[in-house]
């Protein structure tokens, strides 16, 4: 019995001393994959090519919280676009110009979404709102906003 204890307390005391030993698994970004589900989502999705100028969001210390709970953490905050709205021909693109947009990070466990850096050129879905700015969504998994390429622009434009 002794012994079942203490096997017991060891397995316990491991997987509590080691919560960063849950890796986060996060699917492979697949931006084709992303535009079908844009598409066949019953939300309207714009595909926004440029920068994002906002904040970065200072996340409060989470030693005191349960790192085995995904918590539901959230946090918005407002920022700009500049660059274009994609269309399936380059003509049709719309030029975008310090737009307003939200940006909602969240966080699983341990990992958190971040705000796209101000200098880095992005290619995101952001879903249209019709009560204000449109809203792109970071959660700790790379999904729906990916650093630009042309190819991936080439890509979406084909599947638009």
């Amino acid at each position: 019995m002794k012994r079942l204890c203490f096997i017991i307390a060891a397995s316990l005391a491991a997987v509590s001393l080691a919560p960063s030993a849950q890796a986060l698994s996060c699917m492979r970004p697949d931006i084709e994959r992303e535009l079908k589900e844009a598409k066949e989502s019953e939300t309207v999705y714009h595909i926004f090519v440029g920068y994002f100028d906002a904040p970065q969001i200072q996340r409060k210390d989470i030693n005191g919280d349960d790192p085995f709970i995904m918590s539901g953490r959230s946090q918005t905050v407002e920022g700009f676009f500049s660059g274009v709205s994609l269309a399936k021909r380059r003509l049709d693109d719309v030029a975008l110009e310090r737009l307003p947009v939200r940006i909602e990070t969240s966080c699983a466990a341990h990992w958190c979404g971040r705000v796209p850096p101000r200098d880095r050129k992005m290619i995101v879905f952001v879903k249209a709102q019709t009560d204000g700015s449109p809203l792109m969504t970071v959660g700790p998994c790379p999904h729906m906003a990916h650093n630009y390429s042309d190819d991936k622009v080439k890509l979406l434009r084909r599947g638009l």
